[in-house]
């Protein structure tokens, strides 16, 4: 790791780690004005800061938001030292300013500060690499479609009747997504459908209903208005639909709809306030997010179809299903194991999912299980392959 201390165009100290800059290179204070005024912090919540390097982040945070309590991230042993050697207003540790040391408590309902220009010089060695980038990129996500989140949700709550929660007709339920096993296992699920309540996700209904699958709910979650190109007038039940979801395609359809809501979204938070409503946690997909409804309602098993979170030729997702694509040489590829002890590739976005699931199986109170048999490995997920079982052994 190198580090080097320079003097900027304005003649105050600038940071290059391997080369790269850490601050600009003509007004670093200024850069950080404006990166920390567009995180919209409010005064007086709790702030994580990752990374130090000279303290411009961290002494910006501390003159202009004095009563929130503030913890920050060393990234590297390094930080201290270039820090305490370069930094004139030497920052002393008190009540509101301190290291973070891992407490999940605090960062429960902390605003994540993560410069993009840290992230850059942390490597996938690095062991705070995937918690950092598991943020950013719902953070980077939120942004992008914050305006429009907001427009769904108003529009979406209009429609808010308070029902009683769906409750199980059957111990075992269904999470079918659009992974490419999907097109190996769906003849199996239409000939076991009555063992399951099923539940899929809107990239995999068209898949069912071409199979004559009508699933018990179809789960949507996305903001954008292409997401109504996963519906069909086929279908006949149950839409399941995240309040920030694109509400054109809430309101285009024609049968039972039911609006959901999800915990670290404020509007959603205040809505459900004396509503007899749960909050579901995401976990960034709208697989994720249908593991957590199903939950909620108390099966006693749960069988994955389609979950691959990886692929082994070009197609990510099953042939079919109206998220299908193929990589490129474009897309940075990371091999992992599958469930048969073979390698697959995943990508970014697939591997923050696959870090939600191995997380939240082991903590779940169903048993769970995967068909996707060349998917990627889950922890504590029993694999179940269609070809070599019985539901009925079970």
């Amino acid at each position: 790791m190198e580090w080097e201390v320079e003097e900027a165009k304005n003649n105050t100290l600038t940071l290059k780690i391997n080369n790269k800059y850490i601050y600009s290179k003509y007004n670093p204070q200024l850069d950080v004005e404006r990166f920390i005024e567009s995180e919209n912090i409010v005064n007086g919540s709790k702030v994580l800061i990752v990374g130090l390097g000279l303290g411009y982040h961290l002494d910006y945070l501390i003159e202009n938001y004095p009563n929130c309590i503030i913890k920050y991230i060393l990234l590297f042993p390094e930080e201290e030292a270039i820090y305490k050697n370069h930094n004139v207003k030497q920052l002393i540790e008190s009540e509101n300013i301190s290291v973070y040391t891992g407490e999940p408590k605090f960062l429960r309902d902390a605003k994540v500060i993560i410069p993009q220009v840290f992230l850059n010089v942390v490597t996938e060695k690095h062991p705070l690499f995937t918690f950092l980038a598991d943020i950013k990129i719902r953070q980077v996500s939120f942004k992008r479609f914050k305006n429009q989140m907001e427009e769904n949700f108003n529009e979406n709550t209009s429609l808010f009747n308070e029902v009683a929660v769906d409750s199980p007709s059957n111990k075992r339920a269904a999470l079918v997504s659009s992974g490419p096993s999907l097109n190996e296992t769906v003849k199996w699920l239409k000939q076991n459908e009555v063992f399951f309540d099923i539940y899929c996700v809107g990239s995999a209904l068209k898949i069912l209903l071409d199979h004559n699958i009508q699933p018990k709910a179809v789960l949507i979650t996305d903001a954008q208005d292409n997401i109504i190109n996963q519906l069909d007038d086929r279908y006949n039940g149950t839409l399941l639909a995240l309040c920030t979801a694109n509400y054109v395609a809430v309101r285009e359809f024609k049968g039972m709809k039911r609006i959901l809501f999800q915990s670290g979204y404020k509007l959603a938070e205040e809505f459900v306030k004396g509503k007899n409503q749960f909050l579901l946690e995401t976990g960034g997909s709208v697989a994720t997010t249908a593991f957590s409804y199903i939950e909620k309602l108390g099966y006693e098993s749960l069988f994955l179809f389609g979950q691959d979170l990886g692929f082994k030729g070009e197609n990510t997702h099953a042939i079919g299903s109206t998220s299908g694509r193929k990589t490129s040489c474009n897309n940075r590829l990371e091999e992992i194991e599958a469930n048969d002890g073979t390698k697959i590739y995943s990508v970014q976005n697939l591997l923050t999912y696959k870090r939600w699931f191995d997380r939240a199986i082991p903590n779940s109170k169903m048993q769970v299980y995967n068909t996707a048999v060349s998917g990627a490995k889950l922890k504590k997920c029993e694999v179940f392959d269609v070809k070599l079982n019985s539901i009925e052994q079970l």
